[in-house]
């Protein structure tokens, strides 16, 4: 029997709550906190020790890095031309097509940036790959998302493609996407017409590197 402000703990042991009845929640919580602690210590006769734990998205795929960087790489060796250093160097590519993959008169640009040193310090590794081709109907890029299954023991390599008007790899320059990006839209405006370049992209991702270096090269053709 248990008196008021007492409750059974899994094993018969008795918990008190000096400050009266607590929150189903908490209590709930609580009791599943002393089990996991029962269980890491080999409490329970013939019980399995678990040993899984709820990892952050971050942490997991630092914690499995070489397993999802083999994935990673099996995948690009499968599909030839990821990240092959071609950023549309063969051709005018606005000229070409980007007005027939436009929709609407917008047309979507993706740069992809190496990673920093600070990032390959911490253990980051790349998960984006390119796909660049002038005579295809549009770019992508792909995210290789590596995660988790909720059973914390799979792990699981998911790419996910998306298409763009063009795509430039981590080998691009910023004269490659000036060229591309930057300069038909200048000519166009000598022409009359109306132009604007808005950088969309998470903090750190090379905006301001990349909105720089255009905003110099425009002004700088035109006055060539």
């Amino acid at each position: 029997r248990v008196g008021k402000g007492k409750r059974v703990v899994g094993g018969g042991k008795v918990s008190t709550n000096a400050g009266g009845k607590m929150p189903l929640s908490v209590q709930r919580t609580q009791m599943a906190r002393e089990r996991l602690m029962e269980i890491g210590n080999g409490g329970g006769a013939g019980e399995e020790k678990d040993t899984r734990r709820n990892l952050d998205k971050r942490t997991a795929r630092i914690r499995h890095a070489p397993h999802f960087i083999a994935a990673v790489k099996h995948y690009r060796s499968v599909h030839a031309g990821l990240n092959a250093n071609h950023n549309h160097r063969d051709r005018q590519f606005f000229d070409n097509a980007t007005t027939n993959r436009s929709i609407n008169g917008v047309s979507v640009f993706v740069r992809k940036r190496p990673l920093f040193a600070y990032e390959q310090k911490r253990m980051d590794y790349d998960v984006v790959s390119v796909r660049s081709d002038s005579d295809a109907d549009s770019d992508s890029v792909i995210i290789h998302n590596c995660v988790m299954h909720p059973n914390m023991k799979t792990m699981l390599h998911k790419p996910t493609m998306f298409s763009c008007s063009a795509a430039f790899d981590q080998f691009a320059s910023n004269d490659d996407i000036f060229s591309n990006v930057g300069r038909p839209m200048v000519e166009k405006c000598f022409q009359g017409g109306i132009g604007t370049i808005l950088m969309y992209g998470q903090t750190g991702s090379g905006k301001t590197y990349t909105m720089t270096a255009l905003e110099e090269r425009a002004c700088a053709a035109l006055f060539d």
